[in-house]
């Protein structure tokens, strides 16, 4: 036979890729030790200290005076968010690399259509641009504060302000979780894995 089922050294090559799949196949969802490693250290170092940051960080949002550090306390509130969401994601990875040990190999095909990888690639994207739109979001207000600041005008946080940064909060994981999600809808993901042609 030819193609998919073609025989090569004496073994036939399976559609579920078993036939790769023995003693001197090592193939995980993550490849070395060093990325196992760094996974479960980054991950758990950025869900724990990003915890204790939001939890410090509410109160310090709560306790503002001022429209400016109420913004940025803010942003910066969101930005920890992300990046708790992204530690939340590489300690799932690693879990997930423990529990399906060296028969990930013959799971691959399965575990890549599968409605948790598929979950799991939301979660990653949400998380970094969570933090990535708001960085960028924070510069630009940090950008017009300096003007203000320049011209000695400055506000009072009330409820204006807290409406205003709630809005800004919202459209960002809006336009996030939307991002992530749309090259999961059936009239787009042919869109995203063919382009335009």
């Amino acid at each position: 036979s030819s193609g998919i089922n073609a025989e090569y050294g004496g073994t036939i090559d399976c559609h579920d890729l078993s036939d790769e799949c023995n003693d001197s196949c090592g193939k995980s969802i993550l490849e070395g030790y060093l990325l196992k490693i760094f996974s479960i250290i980054v991950g758990g170092l950025a869900f724990c200290l990003n915890f204790y940051g939001l939890v410090t960080g509410l109160r310090k949002i709560l306790k503002c005076t001022s429209a400016n550090a109420l913004e940025n306390s803010s942003i910066v509130f969101l930005i920890g968010i992300g990046d708790l969401i992204m530690g939340g994601y590489l300690i799932s990875i690693f879990i997930l690399d423990i529990w399906h040990g060296k028969g990930y190999c013959k799971f691959q095909t399965q575990w890549m259509v599968s409605d948790l990888c598929s979950s799991l690639g939301v979660v990653s994207f949400v998380g970094t641009h969570i933090s990535l739109f708001a960085m960028t979001v924070l510069s630009c207000m940090r950008s017009v504060g300096i003007r203000k600041a320049l011209h000695h005008h400055k506000k009072t946080a009330g409820r204006r302000e807290y409406a205003k940064v709630g809005i800004i909060i919202f459209v960002i994981i809006l336009v996030s979780f939307a991002a992530a999600l749309l090259p999961l809808l059936k009239n787009f993901e042919d869109f995203f894995v063919n382009g335009f042609g």
